[in-house]
């Protein structure tokens, strides 16, 4: 019998960048320096590699570098050149309109003599390496079960057999019948204690179940966008069961994929993979605790918030092979708060603190001299309450998120972070293509996380660009025109209209034999790519849904022939990601898009959205499973498999009852 891992299992074990000596140091500090000197003091961890440990295995996480791949410094650490004049550093920490409201380091091309290739004045946005194995020990934690391992007492007391178990020397007791459960029941030979032990999965399906008869049938209801209380009318249980069975379920799910998932992944190698990996939208329905309600609407949070999936999947066979919720549910105020205090976050630059993933980073505190009974006198003082970040303004903002439902939402960036380096250490492959969108905190956490393989030559990035205000009909119309000149360009240059694929392959190798996607640079003679901004190629085959789009590579691919290149281009699309999100859309309720209300000028209503994004995430888990073992679709070629089976680490085709029972 197995469980959910939890945060206290401690499956990551992160090394402390900060020691006692430090603690008592910023302690010291705190009331002594101002914000800012704090701030300086303290920052140079940015640099530092922290150390942490998963199933054995030792990592060290470091992500402030250069993110740009044409430029020399590119997942270079930082270092300071003494034999330069003015000694220069390779970074310097700058502010730029880029990136507003975030730190960012520059790439310094004054430290850039007699050193092979180009520097670019790059702007890197600084992230927290503390706070990021965070993230990944959360996606970790979401992902595992742990075995129950009850205390079980055998013997009564002075017993010969003290400290003797039925598996350590089975000869010392007798099998006793079966508990109600089926579980084993144990007698000792001496003492004469019975003892129930838990029962295996074999030998009880329906443990902790009350009403196990119907788990087959909530799944359904669940998979087929029912929402909550229809579904407690249907099967004649309260909410409180519903969400007992949605947790159920995705423990056996997590299981499943324990069997059937992990072991695949670890004796599959492969020569290259494509990925495809974007962001689906959803607004959380944000209500307040039982208790703190009123009829008071002054310093209230929104209603809804946008909430961020992550998910990826391979290209050829459509197998999804994570899907994360930017949410953290498990982090509440007290925790921030105890944190900001141990640490002093409130005083320290983002790229340092420890909870820098999440949207409200630390607790205001009472400036120095004004702890406990001044707390008063502070809020009376103008200096400290003038303006939207003043003290008293941030004190209630935090306040009024303790009332809410808890959990914090977590940056987009730190989520894909954590969620490419799971993937990178799931997954063997030697060549490492992605496909996103233009999003910058995608684009910024592969570059990271991808660094070596990037340099090395075995990761590259392409992206396309859509235009989304473009209407279905347009799409439409852009689609049939575009198929149209493909079918002219075949008649005008002597190809076969049969397969319009092949046309439009051979006039995308033309446009690059004209067209150039890398911009280059010559430097002491010898010339350089620099990059490929502004430079995308439309894509020649449009889709019926977007029209035409333009992709574009990220990394240097600039020595390939136009064929080679063209080749890669031409694969580039989001259907992989596009499909999946589309069956969570009208699969899930909690998850599908908003409503318009009948009121004129009423608007959108998300009415269906959850409270708790923790079963969003036990939501898309269950739903990823069910999509990647059970559901079937048919190519072109008329072959019939589930992207389990077209990725190869299956043979046959799941059913719901194989997920929900383990067979």
């Amino acid at each position: 019998m197995k469980r959910l891992a939890t945060r206290a299992d401690g499956l990551v074990k992160a090394e402390s960048p900060v020691d006692e000596t430090e603690l008592q140091s910023r302690s010291a500090d705190y009331s002594i320096l101002n914000p800012k000197q704090f701030a300086q003091k303290y920052r140079s961890a940015m640099f530092s590699p922290v150390k942490c440990s998963l199933d054995g295995e030792e990592y060290e996480i470091q992500v402030n570098f250069c993110t740009n791949p044409f430029c020399r410094w590119y997942n270079m650490p930082q270092h300071e050149f003494d034999a330069l004049p003015r000694k220069p550093h390779r970074y310097t920490l700058s502010g730029s309109s880029d990136v507003p409201g975030q730190a960012v380091i520059k790439c310094n091309v004054d430290a850039a003599v007699n050193v092979p290739g180009v520097v670019l004045q790059h702007y890197s946005v600084l992230d927290s390496n503390w706070s990021l194995i965070d993230e990944i020990d959360r996606l970790v934690t979401n992902d595992r079960v742990m075995p129950r391992e009850p205390e079980y007492k055998f013997h009564k007391g002075a017993c010969p057999y003290d400290g003797q178990t039925p598996r350590m020397n089975p000869a010392t007791f007798q099998h006793y019948g079966k508990s109600k459960a089926n579980g084993q029941r144990w007698r000792c030979k001496a003492c004469r204690k019975i003892t129930c032990t838990l029962p295996t999965l074999r030998q009880s399906t329906s443990y902790d179940q009350n009403r196990n008869d119907i788990l087959h049938t909530f799944a359904l209801t669940l998979l087929n966008r029912t929402p909550v209380r229809r579904t407690c009318e249907i099967l004649q249980v309260g909410s409180g069961t519903y969400y007992h069975k949605m947790e159920w379920l995705y423990r056996r799910c997590l299981e499943f994929l324990e069997r059937h998932e992990k072991p695949a992944f670890e004796d599959k190698r492969m020569g290259a993979i494509w990925v495809n990996t974007d962001c689906m939208q959803y607004y959380l329905n944000n209500v307040r605790k039982k208790g703190c309600g009123g009829k008071d609407y002054k310093y209230l949070e929104e209603k809804v918030f946008p909430t961020y999936i992550v998910a990826s999947a391979e290209m050829d066979s459509r197998y999804v092979l994570r899907a994360d919720v930017a949410y953290d549910w498990e982090m509440t105020t007290k925790d921030l708060e105890r944190d900001t205090q141990l640490y002093k976050d409130d005083r320290l630059s983002s790229y340092v603190r420890k909870n820098a993933r999440l949207r409200i980073q630390y607790s205001p505190q009472p400036p120095p001299g004004f702890e406990g009974a001044d707390l008063v006198k502070a809020m009376m003082t103008p200096e400290l309450n003038e303006g939207p970040n003043s003290f008293i303004m941030k004190l209630l903002e935090f306040e009024k998120r303790a009332e809410y439902v808890d959990g914090f939402h977590v940056a987009t960036n730190y989520t894909a972070m954590a969620h490419f380096w799971l993937l990178r250490r799931m997954i063997a492959a030697k060549l490492w293509h992605l496909v996103t969108d233009s999003d910058a905190s995608l684009i910024s956490a592969f570059r990271k996380i991808f660094a070596p393989q990037i340099l090395d030559g075995y990761a590259h990035h392409f992206v396309y660009e859509i235009d989304r205000d473009k209407s279905r009909k347009e799409a439409f119309d852009e689609c049939r025109r575009g198929r149209n000149a493909l079918m002219e360009w075949a008649d005008q240059f002597g190809y076969s209209k049969k397969d319009l694929t092949l046309v439009a392959m051979a006039q995308l190798v033309r446009k690059l034999q004209r067209h150039s996607l890398f911009e280059f640079r010559e430097v002491n003679g010898v010339r350089y790519p620099i990059g490929t901004s502004g430079r995308a190629v439309e894509h020649p085959m449009p889709t019926v849904d977007q029209g035409f789009r333009k992709v574009n590579c990220m990394t240097d691919l600039s020595m390939l022939a136009p064929y080679d290149l063209a080749d890669m281009l031409f694969k580039v699309s989001s259907r992989a990601t596009d499909a999946f999100f589309q069956q969570a859309r009208r699969r899930l309720s909690i998850l599908e898009r908003p409503l318009v209300t009948g009121r004129e000028g009423g608007g959108k209503t998300y009415i269906y959205a959850n409270f708790n994004p923790k079963y969003a995430q036990y939501a898309i888990t269950i739903l990823r499973t069910y999509y990647n073992f059970c559901m079937a679709y048919r190519t072109r070629d008329g072959i019939r498999a589930t992207p389990a089976q077209r990725l190869g680490i299956v043979k046959r085709q799941y059913d719901l009852k194989d997920i929900i029972y383990l067979k």
